[in-house]
């Protein structure tokens, strides 16, 4: 029921969410649950942890991260950032189908490894940052009738170049022909 020190350094007016279902939430396996019935898709996940504010009652979740920089951890950035985002704004959207009074804000609380640090001596030190997220969960529900579209579909979609994934996979089939062809 207290906030955590650097919740309170980051300015985080949030203690830990109390639930009897909270360690099921938590479960990767199990995690929280909604079948979208329009699709019959049905989203699922394992939060890290959710905070509460007590003075608002909105639930925040909290999502933590490990990593080994040099620079510090300010913002997202780069590399999987849009996953990140992704990932906690699902979470906002299942636990609001769930019932619960979630905050558009999430946090992602970042330990950082000191890579700067001249040897390992046999002590890892960390800094830490705790970054704020708006979710906005607008996304998802075309998304799902997208997701729904495409399973349906009597063939696979064309790949596109506006498709990253399609570029990859286009890029890699191209390697492995080359490769094969050695």
């Amino acid at each position: 029921g207290k906030p955590h020190p650097e919740l309170v350094r980051a300015g985080v007016p949030a203690v830990p969410f109390q639930h009897p279902d909270l360690n099921t939430w938590r479960d990767s396996r199990k995690g929280i649950r909604h079948l979208h019935q329009p699709t019959g898709l049905e989203l699922y996940g394992g939060v890290d942890d959710l905070l509460i504010d007590a003075a608002t009652g909105k639930i925040h979740i909290i999502d933590f991260k490990a990593t080994a920089k040099r620079d510090d951890i300010t913002k997202l950035e780069g590399g999987f950032s849009e996953m990140l985002r992704r990932q906690v704004e699902v979470y906002q959207y299942i636990l609001r189908k769930m019932g619960q009074d979630v905050s558009d804000e999430a946090y992602f609380y970042y330990v950082n490894g000191c890579a700067d640090r001249p040897g390992f001596n046999g002590r890892l030190d960390f800094r830490i940052s705790v970054i704020p997220h708006q979710g906005n969960t607008s996304w998802i529900e075309p998304t799902l009738r997208q997701i729904k579209d495409v399973l349906e579909a009597p063939q696979a979609p064309q790949p596109s170049e506006m498709c990253k994934h399609c570029k990859f996979l286009l890029n890699f089939g191209q390697i492995a022909q080359t490769l094969s062809n050695q």
